[in-house]
């Protein structure tokens, strides 16, 4: 309540993808409660871990005050499944965005 007009970007591994209840019910703006819905923003397509699989990590945005820029958003590329990337088993992903309302 006391930031309520903040403009919110939330990144990180869920270990989740975006068909699971989890998630969907987190763009939908329910995590327990009414909160605010937010967009995927980094749009990832395939893996982002090294066992496979679908996108696993993300970036969503607030929907009133996240704006991808056209074309700028998902996987660096880095990474090849099966194998530790830099000492990790996730690879990154990236979204280029304007934020604010």
């Amino acid at each position: 309540q006391k930031y309520s007009n903040a403009s919110v970007v939330w990144m990180g591994d869920l270990n989740r993808n975006v068909h699971s209840s989890i998630v969907k019910n987190l763009m939908a703006g329910y995590i327990g409660r009414d909160t605010f819905k937010v967009e995927d923003v980094a749009k990832t397509k395939g893996s982002t871990h090294m066992n496979g699989g679908e996108a696993i990590d993300h970036i969503f945005g607030d929907h009133n005050a996240v704006v991808l820029k056209r074309g700028k958003h998902g996987s660096t590329g880095q990474g090849v499944t099966g194998k530790v990337l830099s000492g990790s088993d996730h690879f990154p992903i990236y979204s280029i965005l304007t934020v604010g309302r």
